[in-house]
């Protein structure tokens, strides 16, 4: 059944009319028409148009509330998320955060990162990620070297990792713990010499 025969059904005369209580009140009065001791003969619906129109309408109605809802942003950091994890709720900034809030709120997850190449810190920063419930996190990071450099030692929320890159691209694999992962592709970007 479409929305529009749905509409039609309850008795709607435009989507802006919909509640989800005036669904169901207006599904009740349906069903109760459609029952033989009723007295209502040759209604034109059945109990099955009245079941999928409720089940449309219902549909219809989460994608608009969904769409239309002004959700609040909170910014967390990693170890933050890992406390909700443990214990159901964590304080991050003088502010509780609960399982349910991952649901309720867009989240942005805070990974702090620093850069050194050949041991000489060359960036500092943070770069921020929405929470996804797979736990399964990717950023790029452009890291500028010369020629002449080797090695690269990057830290990502305390874990360490040191490489020396062939070719301008690579990607390293950050594992948080609880499922929580990290994809790091770190591009070179060449840096001119004074």
């Amino acid at each position: 059944m479409d929305v529009k025969k749905a509409l039609e059904l309850f008795g709607y005369g435009s989507l802006k009319e919909i509640s989800e209580s005036d669904i169901k009140r207006r599904y009740r009065k349906l069903i109760k028409m459609c029952h033989p001791d009723s007295g209502i003969k040759n209604i034109g619906f059945s109990v099955d148009d009245v079941k999928n129109g409720k089940r449309v309408l219902e549909r219809v109605f989460r994608v608009c509330s969904v769409q239309s809802a002004v959700r609040e942003i909170v910014f967390i950091d990693i170890n933050t998320l890992i406390n909700i994890y443990k214990d159901g709720r964590a304080s991050y900034n003088n502010r509780i955060i609960s399982k349910n809030d991952l649901k309720t709120k867009d989240i942005f997850l805070d990974f702090s990162y620093v850069i050194k190449v050949d041991d000489i810190t060359t960036d500092n920063s943070n770069v921020y990620v929405r929470y996804n419930y797979k736990d399964n996190y990717s950023v790029d990071i452009d890291v500028e070297m010369s020629p002449m450099n080797k090695d690269i030692d990057i830290n990502i929320n305390g874990i360490n990792k040191k490489i020396s890159p062939k070719g301008n691209c690579v990607e390293l694999n950050f594992d948080f713990g609880y499922n929580i992962n990290l994809k790091c592709t770190l591009y070179k970007k060449n840096r001119i010499e004074d």
